[in-house]
């Protein structure tokens, strides 16, 4: 069972799932699953927990990261999502982010709200930073739930924001539900990673070597706004 539903071609930096065995498991359970599994997908770490310890229902919080390219690169192609924009107004996208601190009714910057029980989400954090002469973005969002498609919802309209395809009235309006949603665009799925799963009882730590790279190759140059 694991902790979330992710799109195709999403990433997951940080994935927990919970597996109820009925006898004890081999000491070489890690190498065993790893050389099963496809190469794009690797186990990190096994532990033992209690019998009703839950890898989604546990979860206090999540983190993701989204990151979107300006300039055609053939070695970002799979890691970060392509975007040919010649320029984006990152004071307007930051006031959008600023907006979304806090808990609001997400309804309508979700795919399939009517199959939640709710639509409220706790933002706690929204950055985002621009590096490489401003051609590389980082989005960064974490709360204490997040609902179908949101993050790549949210995105797109941000995304339109910074071209001036729609106004921060307009934007804030989705979320206070003043305007209802017309188009249901999603941004690319691979700009996003699920990045960070917190837990009441523990915080797992270990995280993939190739997702840090990335986020230390995109800190050096980073300004935040």
């Amino acid at each position: 069972m694991g902790c979330g539903r992710t799109d195709a071609g999403v990433h997951a930096a940080q994935y927990i799932a919970h597996l109820d065995a009925q006898e004890e498991l081999p000491e070489d359970f890690l190498g065993i699953c790893n050389h099963l599994l496809d190469e794009q997908v690797a186990l990190k770490d096994a532990l033992i927990v209690d019998d009703n310890w839950h890898a989604r229902y546990n979860a206090i919080e999540r983190q993701y990261d989204y990151f979107l390219h300006t300039r055609k690169d053939p070695f970002l192609s799979a890691i970060s999502a392509y975007y040919p924009l010649e320029r984006l107004d990152f004071e307007k996208i930051q006031k959008g982010m600023n907006e979304l601190i806090g808990k609001h009714d997400f309804g309508n910057l979700c795919r399939q709200p009517y199959k939640h029980n709710h639509t409220f989400c706790h933002i706690k954090n929204a950055s985002v930073g621009v590096t490489d002469y401003g051609s590389r973005f980082h989005f960064q969002f974490t709360a204490d739930r997040f609902l179908r498609g949101m993050i790549r919802i949210i995105i797109a309209k941000l995304i339109d924001v910074g071209m001036g395809k729609i106004d921060l009235e307009t934007f804030m309006g989705y979320i206070n539900k003043t305007h209802e949603r017309q188009h249901k665009e999603m941004a690319y799925p691979q700009g996003l990673y699920l990045s960070g799963i917190k837990y009441p009882e523990f915080n797992f730590l270990v995280k993939s070597p190739g997702f840090l790279s990335l986020l230390d190759s995109f800190n050096k140059d980073q300004h935040q706004y």
